[in-house]
């Protein structure tokens, strides 16, 4: 079948595979930046003076907060913001997980979405630009 592609087929479908591999990309890439899991705070679940920080409920502050010197700020970020934090390690590794892989399937599907309607547009686009060249170079009939 792809024997049969012209080459103005072939370069669609090149440029359509490699859109979809740029969006997987994306997807993933942003999935990682925005709920990455960071050393800091799996180091300061081990901390003894971050117990405090550990019990307190998810999703709340401490009064007073721990100020940005703290040993326990980044752990403290983490239990406040989310109210669904976890509290020891494996627990936050697996949140963090389950966030990054809801992240990058919503962008992924914005991407898709995307990718679909680029490559919708580029093969007529391609077959406009193909009409066009023809007509400067007419088959000369025998």
């Amino acid at each position: 079948m792809l024997q049969r592609l012209n080459g103005w087929q072939r370069l669609w479908l090149v440029i359509a595979v490699l859109g979809l591999l740029c969006a997987v990309w994306f997807a993933l890439a942003d999935g990682a930046k925005h709920y990455g899991l960071k050393g800091e705070v799996l180091l300061e679940f081990d901390r003894p003076q971050c117990k405090g920080v550990i019990e307190m409920p998810a999703g709340n502050k401490l009064r007073p907060e721990p100020g940005l010197d703290s040993p326990c700020w980044n752990l403290y970020l983490y239990r406040s913001i989310y109210a669904d934090a976890r509290s020891n390690p494996q627990d936050y590794a697996d949140h963090m997980g389950s966030l990054q892989r809801s992240r990058a399937l919503e962008t992924f599907a914005f991407a898709f979405v995307v990718w679909i309607v680029s490559i919708g547009l580029l093969y007529p686009t391609g077959k406009v630009v193909g009409w066009v060249f023809r007509g400067f170079f007419p088959k000369s009939s025998p």
